[in-house]
């Protein structure tokens, strides 16, 4: 018998039926905090979509200028192995084209690879400790680092001309 039951059959039933209720209560509590957090989660996962989206299209808007090759792009988006993202003549050309913006350029994307990596480290921390409300502490741990993801809004404002030849402050 558990310490419930036991204590039922000295007490009465009434401090059961009272055990009963506030286990209820507090299961139902976890439910709803899960609930909140799955709904949470697909907010969280747009966000974070959309944000990979925009790196990814600012790198291939990039790279396209570089290469004058949409394909190649691609091609370099979609396989981190390319032999192209070895080749130093890729980065000449890119410092070329960023001229005095190369280094703010840098800067923006080491930033970014910085916080993708803090985020990846959370949540492996995260899933790596199985906390009991767990969904809810990563929805929580999520919503910190997606404002720090956006940067595609500094990019375009430091980088957006620099097609059209022009030099951005």
């Amino acid at each position: 018998m558990s310490g419930i039951e036991i204590a039922g059959l000295a007490l009465g039933a009434i401090p059961v039926i009272l055990e009963a209720i506030k286990g209820y209560r507090n299961t139902y509590e976890h439910i709803r905090d899960f609930k909140n957090a799955a709904k949470q989660m697909h907010v969280i996962d747009a966000q974070f979509r959309v944000c990979k989206l925009n790196f990814l299209s600012e790198c291939r808007m990039l790279l396209s200028l570089v290469l004058s090759d949409s394909r190649l792009s691609q091609e370099m988006i979609a396989d981190t192995k390319h032999s192209l993202w070895q080749d130093t003549t890729v980065e000449e050309q890119l410092a070329s084209l960023l001229q005095d913006n190369i280094n703010a350029c840098t800067i923006i994307v080491a930033d970014t690879a910085v916080t993708i990596q803090a985020f990846d480290a959370r949540l492996s921390t995260l899933q790596a400790s199985r906390v009991s409300n767990s969904l809810s502490c990563l929805a929580m741990a999520l919503l910190t680092f997606i404002p720090e993801l956006h940067w595609s809004d500094t990019t375009s404002a430091n980088f957006g001309s620099i097609h059209d030849g022009e030099e951005s402050a």
